[in-house]
């Protein structure tokens, strides 16, 4: 009966956590804003614990985030000191005066200890709020989060401002926002993950992969390889009239994305391209659509599929997706904005929420800032971290600079300025850090993430806004500078 109990309390939690704003429109209980406190326990092991309540108190629960990224979320049950979080199958979380433990059910069904001694963070890298207030009015951004990441656990971080301008509707570190460009690395990625299981080469061409296109491909289309795709070196022309004429026509076709996306390759295939592969970098989002339909040929299934089941899941981003960031019909997560008449302007999930779900290869990710933190700190230990979805030199590979970016100083937030450029990764000179840093930006218009990590440290650093255009670029570099200044360099936390 007992665990019957916490279950039903947990179906009631979750139709609670997912269904909170629409409850909260019917007059019905809904979710508070969760608090994220921050614990160091033994080991220098660092859970993190946002805790929420619903608005009637009928229920509260804590979704507990493990230093190897797992969250798990727990009901509060009854106890006859402190407060005590549990599922009773997996799982307790237990407060106890300025002190935590959790604890996981052993082979013979006994708790035994996994965190001892756990203490609230109170040497100034817990929480970065404070720090990133200032932001939000100073680059009028409607929201901001941030974290960092050293030795693959993450030291600070934090999420403040709203989700939608002008609504009391505060983030939390658990909230999705859009990474846009940010998820050319997860297909970069799943293209290394292919070549190593000899379904693909860094050499493949259309014309290997899609034989039956061959014959009417131009003949320079037909010799881009797919690190050339991925280097943005393929001779491919950045988004331009023409290119969306492409887009367009392919998202009226039947069936399902990697069928849109073929259809796309076998028209971009019939064009010139406006250099030869090799020769000329330049900034194309066409290309890295159609080195996901490579992917989608090689693997058997589609680009999304594959992010998400070999990527997203393999790493624990629970709160990684595709498309917008948000619900349609539901400020659940923050929504984008753009700039119309000096104001930011809400956009809500749908057609106009984020681009089309044609061109995702290219960039259509959104996840948490301690999920995006996750990401980051993977990439940056180069291989010295679980799970091992390549090798460490195949990872070093897609970090190591191919081609020279000429420098763009009117280039769109989200795209690439100056440095060089690898595969779904830039690598960035800045003056505020020793050596360049390995880089990478992304924008749908409406957001904007940017993700640096340094290899030789093993650090890494995740910004994110949910406000597009150059305030909010200039935002997130200033913010990078900072953190920077404060973790990584001579004496930082």
């Amino acid at each position: 009966m007992k665990r019957n109990g916490i279950r039903i309390a947990m179906g009631a939690l979750l139709l609670a956590f997912f269904w909170g704003a629409a409850l909260a429109e019917t007059g019905r209980p809904a979710v508070t804003a969760g608090k994220a406190v921050p614990y160091v326990c033994e080991n220098g092991d660092r859970v993190i614990a946002t805790y929420y309540d619903l608005s009637d108190g009928s229920l509260a629960f804590v979704k507990v985030r493990l230093p190897d990224g797992k969250t798990i979320t727990l009901p509060r049950a009854l106890s006859a000191s402190g407060s005590r979080y549990t599922d009773d199958v997996a799982l307790v979380w237990w407060i106890k005066g300025d002190g935590a433990f959790a604890e996981v059910r052993g082979a013979s069904g006994d708790w035994q200890p996994l965190y001892r001694n756990c203490r609230v963070a109170e040497d100034g890298r817990g929480s970065l709020d404070a720090a990133l207030r200032p932001y939000l009015s100073k680059f009028d951004l409607p929201a901001l989060a941030a974290a960092v990441v050293k030795d693959g656990k993450v030291v600070a971080f934090g999420a403040v401002g709203t989700r939608r301008a002008g609504a009391d509707m505060p983030v939390t570190p658990d909230d999705r926002f859009h990474i846009g460009s940010d998820t050319k690395a997860f297909t970069a990625l799943l293209a290394a993950m292919l070549v190593e299981e000899g379904r693909l080469k860094w050499t493949s061409t259309p014309a290997e992969v899609f034989p039956e296109m061959a014959a009417q491909m131009h003949p320079d289309f037909r010799r881009i390889t797919l690190e050339q795709l991925l280097a943005h070196t393929s001779g491919l022309s950045p988004d331009n009239e023409d290119v969306m004429n492409l887009y367009r026509d392919a998202m009226f076709q039947e069936g399902n994305l990697d069928e849109m996306r073929s259809f796309l390759l076998r028209q971009a295939g019939r064009k010139a391209l406006a250099s030869k592969p090799g020769t000329v970098f330049a900034y194309s989002n066409l290309g890295y659509t159609i080195a996901g339909a490579l992917i989608e040929r090689a693997a058997g299934k589609t680009w999304d599929e594959c992010v998400v089941e070999r990527i997203f899941q393999p790493l624990g981003l629970a709160t990684a997706g595709l498309g917008p960031q948000s619900s349609q019909g539901r400020t659940d997560a923050p929504l984008g904005h753009l700039v119309a008449d000096g104001k930011a302007k809400a956009m809500l999930a749908g057609p106009n929420g984020d681009a089309p779900g044609l061109i995702g290869p290219a960039g259509i990710g959104h996840m948490s800032v301690l999920d995006f933190a996750r990401w980051a700190g993977w990439n940056a230990g180069e291989g010295k971290r679980a799970p091992a979805l390549v090798k460490p030199a195949t990872l070093r590979k897609l970090h190591t600079p191919v081609a020279s970016m000429p420098e763009k100083k009117d280039a769109a937030p989200g795209t690439p300025s100056k440095g060089r450029y690898a595969l779904g990764w830039g690598e960035m000179p800045m003056e505020w850090a020793p050596e360049p840093l390995i880089y990478h930006g992304g924008s749908n218009t409406m957001n904007l993430a940017h993700i640096w990590i340094d290899p030789r440290r093993d650090f890494a650093m995740v910004t994110m806004t949910n406000i597009g255009g150059p305030k909010a670029n200039d935002a997130l570099f200033s913010l990078a500078r900072e953190l920077y200044g404060r973790f990584a360099g001579p004496g930082g936390k």
